[in-house]
Parts: structure tokens; sequence; C-alpha cells
């Protein structure tokens, strides 16, 4: 059992409505959706880009993608670096991106970038209590949100 197992039936418990799918082949019809959150998930998908291709297909029209991403640029992104090179059981299997690789994937499947967010700016070894979150890229920050819409 993997960790989004266990995700997946936190969910059902709580009433949520659940479908198991892999992100390159989504089981949802054109323009399903207003939304799609990736959020913590690029670095564990075999291939980004059909995953945003796939976000784009059932997102309706003027829909968001909002992308969630641990900057490999990032302080934290080195400390997951050092995590997967040391044979972590989850994080071996993890790709990570820049920041500019995540907005270039998405650019080239037709995403217009709208906003960026960022947070955990601290360094890794120092307490993080809450840290701000800042509604812009903030060059070295450890998580970045980003807003991509289609055209």
């Amino acid at each position: 059992m993997g960790p989004a197992e266990e995700a997946l039936r936190i969910a059902g418990r709580r009433g949520v409505s659940i479908v198991k799918a892999p992100g390159e082949h989504l089981p949802f019809l054109n323009g399903s959706f207003g939304t799609v959150f990736l959020l913590f998930t690029l670095c564990f998908v075999e291939d980004p880009g059909q995953v945003f291709s796939e976000a784009g297909r059932v997102l309706k029209k003027g829909g968001g993608l909002i992308v969630g991403v641990i900057n490999r640029e990032s302080p934290w992104g080195q400390l997951y670096l050092k995590k997967k090179a040391g044979g972590h059981p989850i994080y071996r299997h993890a790709t990570f991106y820049s920041v500019n690789e995540v907005v270039k994937m998405m650019e080239k499947t037709g995403f217009a970038i709208e906003a960026f967010a960022s947070t955990l700016c601290q360094l890794p070894t120092q307490t993080v209590n809450r840290g701000p979150v800042y509604e812009e890229l903030m060059e070295k920050a450890g998580f970045v949100g980003i807003l991509g819409k289609l055209p």
C-alpha cells in the first residue's frame, strides 16, 4: 500500500467521492471541472506533460490549474534531494523540479501563468511555525503555488 492509499481511505471515511486513476489518463469527460489541483503530486508522476494535458482537457473553459511544488532550487528542495539520494521510502521515487521548469511545462501545454504564492522561505533547520505566505514568487521559497489558466 502506497501513501496515497491511506489518504484515499481517510477521504472515503469523510464522505468524499473517490476515483483512483493515474493523472496521465483521467476518467472524466472534457470540461468536467472548474479547478484542478496538483499539490505535492507532480514529483511523483511519470509524464508531467501528459498530466498537464489531461488537466487542461478536464477543465471547463476559463478554469484554473493550481500546482503546488517543492522548489528543487530552494534549501527545502535540496533537503528532499538528499532524502531521495539516501533511499527514502517515498522520496526515492520523486523527481523534483524548479519553478521555472514547472512553468515551462505548464506553458507548453497551453496554460497562461496568472499568479504565484510562496512559503517556506526559512531554512529547514529553522523552526517552522506558520511562516508567511507571499502572493508572489519568492526565489528560494521551499513551496510554491502556481495558478495557470487556459485561454
